[in-house]
């Protein structure tokens, strides 16, 4: 491992500590202290921006069931976002758009159309607002992102520290809830203040791929097993099946695709096997203890996803929206709900990421293809590797898990995907001009 890897490591590590610590001790606001004073040290150092991403991104995170902490948190954003702008003044160039910025802009575009015909205006203005916010963020990053040689892992290690603290907060969340832990999973009765736990588990789903990425990397695999097992629980923990069935599919790419990259597979499939041993023997431990185990997979199993039912709605739907306007649509990526109050459609699911698309009309659906377009070219260009994983990840996004929620359109998974992207789009750069 590289030094400046060893050195973000180590600042993650500290930080996520940090995170944890403030989240269940009666100072949680020292956290978001701590947090502010060292942006100001990462800017006076001029330390690259993934020594900045954390701090934003991590806030929140230790929030967990208190809403009264979701004040002093607007004001940490209010007081932070400054020290970032300033920043980008003094250490920062702007010296690209990105391969990205138009299909982007043409999204946004259709969004801002869209709204012309929304049944409730700040729903249509909400979708709007994620889309450019994500195109601003892109842009951002676009230009602030080092072009150093280990830029994708740093990148993966940051994600993997997010995923550890929605795990650690999930964790203590079932441990001290007065239900029994298998209960408390079962009825998701594990409550960040910000937002679903079905919806923080998107940074979970996130950062298994990347994880895989350092799987194949490293030379040395067990914390990588343990990482990906440690995301696929998860998962689990907050009882989503869409997120579980996601996570599985991740989980055995990324198997198969490590075990024929290893240069030594005799040494892959023994600690593989030492991993598998101490897993399977937790598990056994906890089952016995609290059934928790063999109670999640009974209702897991009983869960029939293959139902056709879960598909034709969507589109029977879908065609109610189309047929209200097909051209500019219903009012933007938000608006399936208010549809649903509109339509007398009950309570059923029917947001995913082609119906959320539907909702910007033809307009939408075109822009949105030509966005998915210029990400394949750009996934095409990067390192093997990384390219593997950036299509699984596109993947799992589109048809797996998007069938069934709305993954895609989600602000915690949008903008992670497009810190991944932009990114990738760095990297692949970098390493064409030293061609």
């Amino acid at each position: 491992m590289k030094k400046t890897t060893l050195i973000y490591l180590s600042y993650l590590v500290a930080l996520t500590l940090v995170s944890l610590l403030g989240s269940y001790t009666a100072l949680p606001y020292l956290t978001l202290g701590v947090f502010f004073m060292t942006a100001i040290v990462v800017v006076y150092l001029k330390k690259d921006i993934l020594y900045l991403l954390p701090l934003l991104a991590m806030a929140p995170f230790h929030i967990t069931g208190n809403r009264e902490f979701q004040l002093p948190l607007t004001i940490y954003y209010l007081a932070i976002l400054p020290v970032i702008g300033t920043d980008f003044v003094l250490n920062r160039r702007f010296r690209r758009y990105g391969a990205l910025s138009v299909p982007i802009l043409l999204l946004v575009l259709a969004a801002a159309i869209s709204m012309l015909n929304s049944p409730y205006f700040f729903i249509g203005l909400n979708g709007f607002l994620i889309l450019f916010g994500t195109y601003a963020a892109y842009l951002y990053l676009i230009n602030t992102l080092e072009a150093k040689e280990d830029l994708l892992e740093k990148t993966a290690y940051f994600f993997a520290a997010l995923s550890v603290i929605v795990f650690v907060q999930l964790g203590l969340l079932a441990y001290q809830s007065p239900l029994p832990i298998y209960e408390t999973i079962r009825m998701r009765d594990m409550n960040f203040a910000w937002i679903a736990n079905t919806e923080v588990i998107y940074m979970n789903l996130l950062a298994m791929p990347l994880a895989g990425y350092l799987l194949v990397k490293k030379r040395f695999h067990l914390p990588f097993f343990g990482l990906l097992a440690m995301n696929l629980a998860a998962t689990v923990a907050v009882f989503s099946r869409p997120a579980i069935m996601s996570a599985l599919v991740i989980l055995a790419a990324t198997m198969a695709y490590a075990f024929l990259k290893s240069r030594r597979k005799p040494f892959f499939i023994g600690e593989l096997t030492v991993f598998l041993i101490i897993v399977l023997g937790a598990l056994y431990v906890v089952d016995m203890e609290y059934g928790l185990i063999r109670n999640l997979a009974r209702d897991l199993l009983r869960t029939n996803l293959t139902d056709i039912r879960l598909l034709i709605r969507p589109i029977w739907f879908a065609y109610y929206i189309i047929l209200d306007n097909p051209l500019i649509g219903t009012g933007g990526i938000v608006s399936t709900e208010a549809l649903q109050r509109l339509n007398d459609a009950g309570h059923d699911h029917y947001a995913n990421v082609f119906l959320q698309t539907l909702t910007m009309g033809v307009i939408g659906l075109a822009a949105f293809c030509y966005l998915l377009f210029h990400k394949v070219r750009l996934f095409l260009k990067a390192g093997s590797t990384i390219r593997f994983f950036a299509f699984l990840l596109l993947l799992v996004t589109l048809f797996v898990q998007g069938v069934f929620e709305p993954m895609y359109y989600h602000h915690l998974f949008i903008l992670g995907f497009f810190l991944l992207i932009a990114a990738i789009e760095v990297d692949t750069r970098a390493k064409q001009r030293a061609f």
